[in-house]
């Protein structure tokens, strides 16, 4: 017959628990900007340290064995539900600190009094089991509050696990009122030795989807440092294309307008030679910054080029792109900069809209084209696609 041996069962305990400490320490130290990883790190060494000294027993006084073993289980699942705020985002309740010290000097008064004043291992169970019950019914509801980290399906996993550990331990406590007087926990049966057990179950869980969730985190912010302009904090090309290419496809399916703006910033390299590139970098960010005051939240900005950059204005008519250009090469004219002396700058704007069966491609085409029109002209002016096109049609049938 298989028998589980508890003292074995907290060295296999003590083992894991190490293990997690130091590997979650080394991810943490790659992962810098996640803070949380480090109070995981740190509530897997408390846990290790605790079953340690429950190895120990028998061998060391009971205050380190009972007392102070105990004790250091419940800080560790304190640190674990501050370390979970803290990867979600979730605010720290005032006078969190406050309530943890006065509960772990009511954990030590209790666990005092059964263990020198009237000894009673069965009440320390029920005692212990009834803390970790709570304690996991709170793991359960944070990870069930709307946060900023962890996937969706995975926070939902570990909070279900969560409220299951949680029966089992309040279950625990229930049988623990039952049974016999244990003379000794190291002579606890089945249930006490699987109580160890799904601790041990959880923690590789827990540590296992932090691992996961940070993985995934930090791929979906590359992902979208990929689609944003360093300098300027908005759209390149690559997230414009992706961007529009869905709005392209809900205007083909749900009908509606699009029109799209492309701007090119005047004798650019001017600046660049004679003010240096740092001033150049000044200008762009602040012609960024006055399209996306202008434009709308949902109209979409982004910069294609060096000092090239589009609008695209979703449900927007001809006349209504043209309007906006107008505007936006109005306030450009407006900027002014103080680097060796003053500096004004102007920029020249091809509009086009898009018709049923256009690729984004060939609207942008039809915007470059107008665009370098306006540059023909004189610069600083707003050009359309539709007077080209028309002006082309024109010449075609005169000639």
């Amino acid at each position: 017959m298989f028998v589980l041996d508890i003292r074995t069962l907290f060295f296999v305990a003590l083992f894991f628990n190490t293990l997690y400490a130091v590997g979650m320490f080394l991810f943490a130290r790659r992962m810098k900007v996640i803070t949380s990883l480090y109070y995981l790190a740190f509530a897997d060494g408390v846990m290790a340290l605790a079953t340690l000294l429950f190895t120990l027993r028998h061998v060391v006084d009971q205050f380190w064995s009972v007392v102070v073993a105990n004790t250091l289980m419940v800080v560790s699942l304190a640190i674990n539900y501050y370390s979970i705020m803290m990867f979600r985002g979730i605010p720290r309740p005032r006078g969190l600190w406050l309530y943890l010290v006065l509960f772990t000097m009511l954990h030590c008064s209790v666990f005092g009094y059964y263990t020198y004043i009237e000894p009673n291992v069965n009440a320390r169970i029920v005692f212990i089991s009834l803390e970790f019950g709570l304690a996991f019914i709170m793991f359960a509801e944070l990870l069930y509050r709307k946060g900023e980290e962890l996937q969706y399906l995975g926070s939902r996993i570990f909070a279900a696990i969560s409220f299951g550990v949680s029966v089992f331990y309040i279950m625990r406590a229930v049988y623990s009122l039952e049974e016999s007087s244990l003379q000794s926990f190291m002579d606890a049966g089945l249930v006490h030795c699987l109580a160890v057990v799904v601790v041990i179950v959880f923690v590789a869980f827990k540590n296992f989807l932090f691992v996961y969730a940070t993985a995934a985190t930090m791929v979906d912010t590359l992902d979208k440092l990929s689609k944003i302009d360093p300098l300027t904090q908005i759209l390149n090309r690559r997230g414009l294309e992706e961007t529009c290419e869905l709005e392209i496809a809900r205007i083909e399916r749900y009908g509606g307008e699009m029109s799209v703006i492309l701007c090119d910033l005047d004798l650019f390299k001017s600046v660049n030679d004679y003010y240096g590139h740092k001033a150049g970098d000044t200008v762009l960010k602040k012609f960024a910054k006055m399209i996306k005051e202008q434009i709308r939240a949902t109209d979409i900005c982004a910069r294609i080029g060096g000092e090239e950059f589009i609008v695209v204005l979703p449900n927007t008519s001809h006349s209504g792109a043209l309007r906006l250009a107008g505007c936006l090469r109005e306030h450009c004219a407006d900027i002014s900069f103080s680097f060796n002396k003053e500096l004004k700058i102007t920029a020249s704007f091809g509009v086009a809209t898009y018709w049923e069966g256009m690729t984004f491609t060939r609207l942008m085409q039809l915007a470059d084209k107008a665009m370098y029109q306006a540059k023909k002209r004189g610069r600083n002016q707003v050009c359309s696609a539709k007077d080209i096109e028309d002006s082309e049609a024109f010449t075609a049938n005169s000639v």
